[in-house]
């Protein structure tokens, strides 16, 4: 399937290029880009009888014969941690449940075909969305005019004090102005995760009538209309509404939540549940059964209940308590043991990624020297860890930031260097020689001692840490595993630069950052852990302040930012990825493969999103429950 056929081209100086990156309603290559006329808001949809073994059979896009949706029931899940402020400019972890409250200007096309577009991992190609909020958009020729053309049948959600109105174009500017600090809100400021919008130097946002924004950037990017869409997980973009603001002054209580999404937030009780209820007026129609005119979503509530604990996850995931679980959420031996004692349960293979790769801090001895860096990767048997600790189901090769999705953006491992693949090479004797030249000899048993911190609830596999620990041990590096007691203090660690080192310093300090991540846009990641020029960053590294000058690499960072090709940016991407690599700034660990385990009532899914592997759960929208077989089975 040629992915470039299904969008339509505006007149830009890039050809090829804006073939991923202006999306339109119509089909005709040649014609000027224009909104698509308005569907009207579909009817809540009739109650439907249960599935059953006789139910309806219909078409899904691709020709298959499969069962007709029906709507009903509820779907219950398991998350390790969950917000408590739900205002998203107070906050990122918002994002977690942020896909049921709110859209975005745009969202991932579901009925591309699933053998020929991977869409089980968080992150995608700009060529893999269509209009959400936004029915189409254009792109001036210079790529510093993004004009959106809104569709007309989003409304808030209808409650107090949206009451159901009609989405419009001034929501947009308003969230905007005020994430960024503009107009209205200049005095005020911008959000301390602006950011996450990424390099949008947004100038100006102009209303030109209710279905109609028009953005203003100082700077062209190509990265911009992939943020303002909404891609890779920027959240602070997402659209408040101005009577929540006006009446309680921010959008922190549960209770205050509007959005235009499938769900609206119907129950919350910190770190225990939080209740989505189906939203009546949703505007979204599946596009997997063309002409059954669908009305999404098809539970009516969704139930998260808080498990911080992985055993008691695994549990409800036994006795039906939850409708899926996996992803970083569950490790090999938990998904193996599911399968043994639950063998009704699906095991749908996702994007594998490695959570637990340590970052080392880089602004003091030992390890902002590189040679001591190349000696603890080298006495960490890859392969062994592979097949003893995975069982053989890891990548056995090594990968550098950007994750296998964000194909174009780095150097395959097949094609690195062979000095460079060298430095990954098992060879114990060689990093006990590093150490040495780098003025760490052995006396009494240790060369010198380090911190590795990590917090569990993120995914990080503490087991996993300590057997790489114990290859350390070997050639005298002892390393202290330290697990986090919260995610207060891991994060004011990993903000801090202390990275639990008991006297503050960070030296010697390592923390697991999810540096190989399947679920960001790898610019946006990347900036947000290794630009220690920015305020506000995920993790602070020490390059700023330390003994070597990373000022090469930012220049990279900020040519890719500003790149006006695609051809640009993805040579300053792959640059920077190969940086990553050749400089060592973490730890390289195998990118296991995943599942996602789902019990048999649970219709309709097929990996998608990894099963929200990080939160991201916008999949549940499209699935749906056989109430007749979850009760048969005792799980309702």
């Amino acid at each position: 399937m040629d992915l470039a056929k299904r969008f339509k081209v505006p007149i830009l100086l890039f050809g090829a290029l804006i073939a991923i990156l202006s999306v339109a309603c119509s089909s005709d290559a040649e014609e000027e880009a224009a909104p698509a006329p308005a569907a009207p808001a579909p009817a809540a949809p009739a109650a439907a009888a249960p599935a059953t073994a006789e139910s309806e059979m219909v078409k899904d896009v691709w020709g298959n014969s499969v069962r007709k949706p029906i709507h009903g029931g509820t779907i219950p899940i398991a998350t390790n941690v969950a917000p408590e402020i739900f205002d998203p400019w107070h906050g990122d972890w918002v994002s977690v449940y942020g896909e049921y409250i709110w859209d975005d200007l745009c969202t991932i096309d579901w009925a591309l075909p699933r053998d020929e577009v991977d869409l089980t991992a968080g992150y995608k190609q700009m060529s893999m969305y269509e209009g959400e909020l936004a029915t189409s958009w254009d792109i001036s020729s210079d790529l510093t005019t993004y004009t959106f053309h809104l569709r007309e049948d989003a409304f808030w959600h209808d409650k107090t004090p949206t009451n159901g109105r009609q989405f419009v174009a001034s929501d947009v500017k308003y969230s905007w102005d005020r994430v960024r600090g503009l107009g209205d809100f200049s005095e005020a400021g911008a959000s301390p995760h602006d950011w996450l919008m990424g390099d949008i130097e947004i100038d100006e946002i102009t209303v030109t009538d209710d279905q109609t924004v028009v953005v203003h950037s100082a700077a062209p990017s190509l990265e911009n209309i992939g943020r303002m869409c909404g891609i890779g997980g920027p959240w602070t973009n997402s659209f408040v509404p101005r009577e929540v603001i006006e009446e309680f002054g921010d959008m922190k209580a549960w209770e205050n939540v509007s959005g235009t999404g499938p769900y609206t937030i119907s129950g919350f009780t910190a770190q225990s549940k939080i209740e989505f209820t189906r939203n009546p007026n949703y505007f979204g129609i599946d596009p997997v059964y063309p002409g059954q005119d669908l009305q999404l979503p098809y539970s009516d509530r969704i139930d998260i209940h808080v498990m911080p604990d992985a055993a008691a996850r695994v549990a409800a995931m036994r006795t039906g308590k939850t409708a899926m679980q996996g992803g970083q959420h569950l490790n090999n031996d938990q998904v193996s043991s599911l399968k043994e004692t639950n063998p009704e349960l699906s095991a749908v293979k996702i994007t594998g990624t490695s959570k637990s790769d340590p970052a080392y801090y880089l602004g003091a001895a030992p390890f902002s020297i590189w040679e001591v860096r190349l000696a603890m990767q080298k006495a960490i048997n890859f392969d062994e860890i592979i097949d003893s600790y995975y069982k053989g189901d890891a990548d056995r090769n090594h990968w550098g930031f950007a994750p296998g999705p964000a194909a174009g953006y780095y150097t395959p491992y097949q094609d690195w260097p062979e000095d460079v693949k060298q430095q990954f090479v098992y060879d114990p004797d060689e990093a006990g020689r590093l150490l040495d030249e780098a003025g760490y000899p052995l006396q009494d048993g240790v060369r010198f001692e380090g911190n590795w911190l990590l917090y569990g609830p993120y995914g990080h596999d503490v087991d996993l840490a300590l057997l790489v620990a114990s290859y350390w041990d070997k050639i005298g590096v002892k390393v202290t595993v330290e697990q986090a007691a919260e995610e207060s203090s891991y994060s004011d660690n990993v903000r801090s630069a202390n990275y639990g080192v008991e006297d503050g310093s960070g030296a010697g300090g390592m923390l697991s950052c999810g540096c190989r991540h399947k679920n960001f846009n790898p610019m946006v990641s990347n900036k947000g852990r290794f630009d220690q020029r920015m305020d506000g960053a995920w993790l602070n590294t020490g390059m700023k302040d330390g003994p070597k000058d990373y000022s090469d690499y930012w220049a990279i960072m900020d040519k890719a930012s500003a790149a006006t090709t695609q051809e640009e940016l993805l040579r300053h991407a792959t640059e920077m990825d190969d940086y990553f690599i050749k400089d060592m700034f973490t730890l390289s660990l195998p990118v296991v493969t995943q599942y996602m385990m789902v019990q048999p009532w649970l219709m309709g899914y097929q990996g998608e999103d990894g099963g929200g592997d990080e939160g991201w759960m916008v999949h549940l929208m499209y699935t749906w429950v056989d109430q007749d077989l979850q009760k048969e089975m005792g799980h309702d």
